[in-house]
């Protein structure tokens, strides 16, 4: 077993998890004949097979599944290594992952992130971050992709640690000639009468409006249907109907002199936003900081 690789067994987890060698390439910018070399190379290694493909993909062996396990294993003590070496060094480095809601990436971080990296101790430390809906950002921290996730705290973090990240408020957006645009606060039935822009299913606000529409005695009486809050904003803006969206993202639009924000009083309009991990104590230096930063 000498010859196992630390880049094989990491191929072979992605592969394991995605379920796709093509993924896995565009992914790593690898073309797909080296990673099946390398797999192959690793089937030969353990002396049997550990993937099969067909058209669907690519399905694990029973002796696959148990090598997947050690590499998680091998990971973690990997990630200890470095995280206890990296407190005998004068300056931190280091290279932190991040899953985030789409609401969390629009609202709070490129100020937050921007802050961080422009401190002198934190120049060495390098972020990514990835927008996802808030259940695959727990699904990323639980499987131990990222060390850091922030999500809606109505999804199951169960079996994770949480800090409170932030807090934002929904609300109706509309034109000033609205006849709700005069109300301090609206309840979201009443929004039912108007026309609304709404969200593509696959968005995070179809998590944030649900328990809205749920709730609700009649429809939702969609004019327009679009991908982002940005663009159901510029549509209220127009007048062609009532947004919903966060606070956070109708201040970016302060310079429009004819949107007005609403804020909705139903239970659920009020959300929480944590930090996610699976163990705070347990992570590298520059992860550690990174949280710290975020949750000061």
């Amino acid at each position: 077993m000498r010859d196992l690789d630390l880049t094989s067994l990491r191929l072979f987890i992605a592969v394991c998890e995605s379920r796709s060698i093509t993924r896995v390439a565009a992914d790593e910018t690898i073309v797909v004949s080296a990673i099946s070399k390398r797999l192959t190379q690793l089937e030969h290694i353990v002396g049997t097979k550990l993937l099969v493909r067909d058209k669907t993909g690519v399905r694990v062996t029973s002796a696959g599944e148990t090598l997947l396990q050690h590499a998680y294993s091998l990971r973690e003590k990997l990630g200890a290594i470095e995280r206890d070496m990296g407190e005998h060094a004068e300056i931190v480095r280091g290279h932190v992952r991040v899953f985030a809601a789409a609401t969390a990436v629009a609202e709070f971080l490129p100020g937050l992130l921007a802050a961080f990296l422009k401190v002198k101790e934190h120049e060495y430390i390098r972020v990514d971050l990835e927008e996802h809906v808030s259940h695959q950002v727990v699904f990323g921290v639980r499987r131990g992709l990222v060390p850091l996730g922030i999500c809606w705290d109505v999804v199951d973090c169960d079996g994770l640690q949480t800090r409170e990240f932030k807090r934002d408020q929904l609300g109706i957006v509309v034109h000033r000639s609205h006849p709700l645009a005069k109300l301090k606060r609206v309840a979201f039935e009443r929004t039912l009468s108007y026309d609304q822009i709404g969200m593509q299913p696959s968005n995070a606000f179809q998590i944030a409006q649900g328990p809205g529409n749920a709730q609700a005695d009649r429809p939702v009486r969609y004019r327009a249907v679009v991908a982002s809050f940005d663009t159901a904003i510029r549509l209220a803006h127009a007048d062609l109907g009532l947004a919903i969206a966060p606070n956070g993202m109708v201040e970016q639009f302060k310079h429009a002199e004819d949107i007005v924000f609403v804020p909705l009083t139903d239970p659920w309009a009020q959300r929480r936003f944590v930090l996610c991990s699976i163990d705070f104590d347990a992570l590298s230096p520059a992860s550690r900081m990174l949280a710290d930063f975020l949750c000061g």
